[in-house]
């Protein structure tokens, strides 16, 4: 009996219900755990003791613990299903609660639950406020990286990958991810962003529409080095250097556009 309310036992059942939280056939996430603490209860009832060398179990308050982090990752099973009637969304401290005790039993996540716990953490984070901007933004990298080996590749329709880079932007705008806090990933961001204005539609941007984009973005840049300090402030200069460059490369090019205007204007008099 004892064997059966072991820690090996209890993480088995965590395991069970990790495996179990993305499941679409309804099947519950604790049932595992709900006969685990049944035979862990029925233990203690009967009376039975402990000598000093048996195997430690879990305390009433781990086991406690346990049964509500299988609880909720079960009604996180429900929140998610949109055709469940027992469907209701949880609380920013139920996720909370969830993602502490995910990283407590991490060591004990067996093998196979290993993405699967992976994908749950990050939707956890993406629901809790000092996690999401993270979160978001690793994904808006992620997007970004696959774009860019898009437009890199050789037979690759370019247009279709011009109104994807648009749709990122869009996308970007929309999110309003200027206001998010200086971090690392905001950085990696913004300079991705600046290889795919390149790839941004023909018709609709031309060279100083692209300049004046990239001359924010390295702006954007300079500011989040300076707020992020450290190590950072030596690389913002560098973009201050790169915003002045494209300040000059768009003044120069309306300037031959102007000309460009003044000899087409000029031409249209003499040959009248």
């Amino acid at each position: 009996m004892r064997k059966e309310i072991s820690y090996e036992k209890m993480y088995s059942a965590i395991n069970d219900a990790i495996a179990k939280c993305y499941n679409v056939k309804n099947i519950s996430a604790k049932e595992r755990m709900l006969e685990y603490v049944e035979k862990y209860n029925n233990f203690f009832r009967s009376g039975e003791k402990l000598d000093l060398f048996d195997e430690w179990l879990p305390t009433e308050m781990e086991v406690k613990k346990a049964q509500k982090f299988c609880s909720l990752l079960n009604k996180y099973r429900l929140s998610i299903d949109i055709y469940n009637e027992k469907s209701y969304p949880l609380q920013t401290n139920e996720y909370q609660y969830m993602y502490d005790c995910l990283q407590e039993y991490r060591p004990h996540i067996s093998q196979e639950n290993q993405e699967t716990a992976k994908i749950l953490e990050k939707c956890i984070k993406r629901n809790l406020p000092q996690y999401r901007e993270e979160v978001i933004i690793d994904e808006y990298n992620q997007q970004a990286l696959i774009l860019i080996k898009q437009t890199k590749s050789k037979g690759k329709n370019n247009s279709e990958n011009a109104r994807k880079v648009l749709a990122f932007f869009k996308s970007i705008n929309e999110m309003d991810i200027k206001s998010f806090k200086a971090s690392p990933l905001k950085i990696e961001l913004y300079t991705k962003c600046i290889d795919l204005i390149n790839h941004l539609p023909k018709e609709k941007y031309g060279r100083v529409a692209k300049f004046d984009a990239k001359i924010r973005l390295n702006k954007a840049l300079y500011d989040t080095c300076l707020e992020l300090g450290g190590p950072y402030l030596s690389t913002a200069n560098f973009y201050l250097q790169e915003e002045e460059r494209f300040k000059k490369a768009k003044a120069s090019t309306n300037q031959h556009l102007n000309q460009d205007k003044s000899k087409i204007a000029r031409d249209e008099y003499l040959y009248k």
